[in-house]
């Protein structure tokens, strides 16, 4: 909702001094007024979807549309920008997605026995994965696009999973021990991948695909108590490959291309820096959030689909429904 709280310059002139490294490389000169009517519309055309759009994901808008420099000043002022449009009652306080950390947390309660069993109708929705030959995840690189994806994961029930940096050994062995879990009763894992196309963030596809997979051939579990059609342990690890597979999605050099999205600097303090730029011929790196929120609900959502029974999934969609409404009809005679 907007709230006004205060009066605050919503014009006049914009001039930014840019830095790398300490040294200047530009300067930023808008028109404050100009900047506010941008961020008005992309606000509202998320809004207008049902999303809320980081920070981040907004200052790329911007870059995108030649409005503001790619650089941390920038940033920061449009950081300025958004909350005066905030506290003056332009913006609407929701429109700006906060940084999950942040959120607010309490516990589930109720008014009551009819306040529940409501609850219970609205929520109530079976494994949609049920029967499916393909175990799903997706593993994103971004907090911030939790909201995004959960519009995909959730209508389809797959498991979403962030992944800020390089994931502990603790964290890889939790998947671990899920695929492993679906692989022997014959389910092949898929983890969906989404991130950055910067030196680290690439880096953990690799690191997420050898560390699972090492844990996967190293078991000294025998898989073929599980399934019979696993002779042996090792029969099982000449069919990983198989079993197990990273399939990354985004961010990828041709969606940069081909949205024409905002670049950074990739940073020379990163180890995999040179193994970047020998790889991609490029010193340049980009950021999932610069993708559109459609682009990579509908990417998404067709990787889901090419892995499932569609079938399947719209016969448990109906068997919901039934039992809502038989739910509905119990609530009707109390």
């Amino acid at each position: 909702m907007k709230e006004k709280f205060e009066d605050r310059l919503m014009k006049g002139k914009i001039r930014i001094t840019c830095k790398k490294e300490g040294k200047k490389v530009g300067v930023w000169e808008a028109r404050k007024e100009d900047i506010i009517e941008a961020i008005m519309e992309v606000t509202a055309a998320e809004m207008q979807r049902g999303f809320s759009i980081s920070l981040r994901g907004l200052f790329y808008k911007l870059v995108s549309q030649n409005l503001i420099l790619n650089y941390l000043e920038p940033y920061q002022k449009l950081s300025s920008i958004v909350d005066d449009c905030k506290y003056s009652g332009l913006l609407d306080w929701n429109a700006i997605k906060v940084d999950g950390a942040r959120d607010m947390r309490i516990d589930y309660s109720v008014d009551g026995i009819p306040d529940a069993l409501n609850d219970t109708i609205t929520q109530y929705k079976l494994n949609r994965q049920e029967g499916q030959s393909n175990y799903i995840e997706v593993w994103c690189e971004k907090e911030t696009l939790v909201d995004i994806l959960r519009r995909v994961t959730d209508k389809y029930h797959i498991p979403l999973c962030i992944v800020k940096g390089r994931n502990s050994s603790s964290a890889i062995y939790k998947g671990y021990q899920r695929f492993r879990e679906e692989i022997d009763t014959g389910r092949p894992a898929k983890l969906i991948y989404i991130g950055d196309h910067d030196p680290s963030g690439l880096d953990m596809i690799r690191d997420i695909e050898q560390r699972t997979a090492f844990m996967l051939k190293n078991s000294r579990v025998d898989y073929s108590r599980y399934n019979a059609s696993y002779n042996s342990t090792l029969e099982y690890k000449t069919l990983l490959p198989e079993y197990f597979a990273v399939m990354p999605i985004a961010l990828t050099m041709y969606q940069v291309k081909r949205y024409n999205l905002p670049d950074n600097y990739a940073k020379e303090s990163d180890k995999l820096f040179n193994w970047y730029v020998q790889t991609y011929k490029t010193d340049k790196s980009w950021e999932v959030d610069a993708l559109d929120s459609s682009v990579l609900t509908k990417l998404l959502e067709k990787t889901i689909t090419g892995l499932m029974d569609l079938d399947l999934y719209e016969n448990i969609l109906q068997r919901e429904a039934e039992d809502k409404a038989k739910l509905v009809a119990f609530i009707n005679t109390m």
